[in-house]
């Protein structure tokens, strides 16, 4: 009797535990937005940046926006991340977390960006590759209006991150790269 209330013992502690590891690996669906599909991209202004609308943020350096009526994923040029959102759990980091949480609040679901391409505008992950602005009228050549509306730079200033170059894409290269050095010496 002894050896058999220990055995069931055994089970429930076991059925318990594994139903407490998989607890965990079930996450709640982010919400979908929907957003009327438009006639054909929207050009905001002359300096050729085209408007999406964020859909969500997948960490501190990918975003899902909506484009045209698609929902398409956009990695931002010129800014690396550390990891929040691996599958393999061990490669996320505090710094990844905390840059992936800034961007969560810089750009809400619903919030308008405009869109700067580049050379290459797709990466080997199928990833749309661009530049994403707070204001569509921001001037791209004025160091200042980067420094305040475009979310690489940002990011930059206000998370870990560093500057990344992937050829050919380096429009902003030489000023992100200043700011990684401003942002590091400040520590």
């Amino acid at each position: 009797m002894i050896r058999k209330i220990i055995r069931l013992s055994i089970v429930a502690v076991l059925v318990l535990s594994i139903a407490i590891c998989f607890a965990g690996c079930f996450e709640k669906p982010e919400p979908e937005i929907s957003v009327e599909p438009a006639e054909e991209a929207s050009v905001s202004s002359d300096n050729g940046f085209t408007e999406a609308t964020i859909a969500k943020v997948v960490d501190g350096d990918t975003v899902k926006v909506m484009l045209d009526g698609q929902k398409i994923t956009i990695r931002i040029i010129g800014i690396n991340t550390p990891e929040s959102v691996a599958e393999d759990e061990s490669r996320n980091t505090e710094e990844g977390r905390k840059a992936s949480e800034y961007v969560k609040e810089l750009l809400p679901v619903g919030t308008k960006v405009y869109i700067e391409y580049d050379l290459d505008d797709e990466d080997q992950y199928g990833r749309t590759l661009a530049y994403l602005w707070l204001k569509g009228d921001a001037d791209p050549e004025d160091y200042d209006d980067f420094c305040r509306y475009n979310v690489g730079a940002l990011i930059m200033q206000n998370t870990y991150c560093e500057s990344v170059y992937y050829k050919p894409n380096k429009k902003y290269l030489d000023w992100l790269r200043r700011l990684e050095s401003e942002y590091q010496k400040q520590g």
